[in-house]
């Protein structure tokens, strides 16, 4: 999925709603903005300090959000759930560390190794040890869960909080949210939103379609339950 949504923003988005959303791609150009719009109306509270580089490329920070999800979390979850087995997800919540792009993708790699002058970091400045003591413990529990999810199928860490299974139908939920010095608990609650991941995973899943409305001055729309052409709702609101 990721592959094939482009790397500008406006195009990306377009690009994954006619592979995903029911209707969209056959929909006049009016009728397809004021989905992009539904969508990201949801992700509205987005701010920069979600997406360091946005202010330097002219990114949006709500389109960053969006295609950040899009990208790195649904198709992640997608790919991981095909072979039917239980899956582990969380999130490395690291923003303290110092790294130039913050929390990013990838960052992962900085912890792989058990001191900071070991390996090579594939985006310099991304690996910076501003809190150093506390990252080599991260990277303790972190390869303490890589390794032991590789030979049993369990992640498990005697230094770190008990990691549970995502539960199906849930949109990705539990995850474990780890945390410098390899801190961390399990969240019931979406990353960024509940209500942008509840309707991301109904799109991709093709339960969610998208009508023509009367609208003001035409080009209204309204997203609906493909099975049911009622109004699709997500955390109990209305997403059209």
């Amino acid at each position: 999925m990721a592959a094939n949504i482009g790397l500008d923003p406006q195009v990306g988005l377009h690009n994954f709603l006619v592979q995903h959303l029911t209707g969209y791609g056959h929909d006049r150009p009016e009728v397809q903005q004021c989905a992009q719009e539904r969508l990201l109306k949801l992700y509205a509270n987005a701010t920069v300090g979600d997406c360091l580089m946005c202010p330097y490329v002219g990114v949006a920070p709500n389109f960053t959000q969006a295609l950040g999800d899009i990208m790195f979390t649904r198709g992640a979850q997608l790919a991981s759930s095909t072979a039917g087995a239980q899956r582990y997800r969380y999130i490395l919540d690291v923003e303290d560390a110092g790294g130039v792009l913050g929390a990013t993708h990838a960052v992962d790699l900085c912890y792989f190794f058990p001191k900071p002058s070991e390996g090579t970091p594939i985006i310099p400045g991304i690996c910076q040890w501003a809190q150093w003591r506390r990252q080599i413990q991260t990277g303790k529990v972190l390869r303490d869960y890589w390794a032991s999810f590789a030979k049993t199928g369990k992640p498990w860490s005697a230094e770190g909080p008990a990691w549970f299974p995502v539960e199906s139908a849930r949109s990705g939920l539990p995850f474990l949210r780890l945390k410098l010095g390899g801190k961390g608990v399990m969240s019931d609650a979406a990353y960024f939103s509940d209500a942008a991941a509840e309707l991301l995973g109904g799109i991709v899943c093709k339960e969610v379609a998208l009508r023509e409305t009367a609208g003001s001055g035409g080009g209204g729309c309204e997203l609906i339950d493909a099975r049911t052409g009622v109004p699709w709702r997500v955390s109990g609101a209305g997403a059209s």
